[in-house]
């Protein structure tokens, strides 16, 4: 009973996540902004795309890895999304979902309390 009980409340913290992400009123589009790679990365050459900033800092899990899966269905194959967070359970959130979703974790560090993430979509 008491397992019953616990997927139910995740299935409603992500039930709840998804509905918020859809009726917000500030849209993904004012919260993402995207810049051109600079022509010395190496990767701004390997896909010839824009990198997307994402900026979730100060949102607690799920939001973060929701709002980067919402970023990258918006994307290009093989274009590359940064994010910062500040949500230290974002490290393992964005190790486990780049592994089973098929996209690429090319970046994964930590910059004082930012964790900053690179990602490239899956072809």
């Amino acid at each position: 009973m008491h397992t019953a009980l616990g997927i139910g409340c995740i299935c409603g913290k992500s039930a709840f996540a998804l509905w918020y992400i859809a009726h917000q009123e500030n849209s993904l589009s004012k919260i993402m902004t995207t810049e051109p790679k600079p022509a010395s990365n190496p990767a701004s050459k390997s896909t010839g795309l824009e990198i997307v900033e994402l900026d979730v800092t100060g949102l607690n899990c799920p939001m973060p890895l929701l709002k980067a899966k919402k970023a990258l269905n918006e994307m290009q194959a093989h274009q590359q999304l940064r994010v910062r967070a500040t949500d230290p359970g974002s490290v393992r959130d964005f190790e486990v979902f780049t592994r089973q979703s098929g996209h690429q974790l090319l970046e994964s560090n930590q910059q004082g309390d930012v964790y900053c993430y690179l990602l490239q979509k899956k072809g």
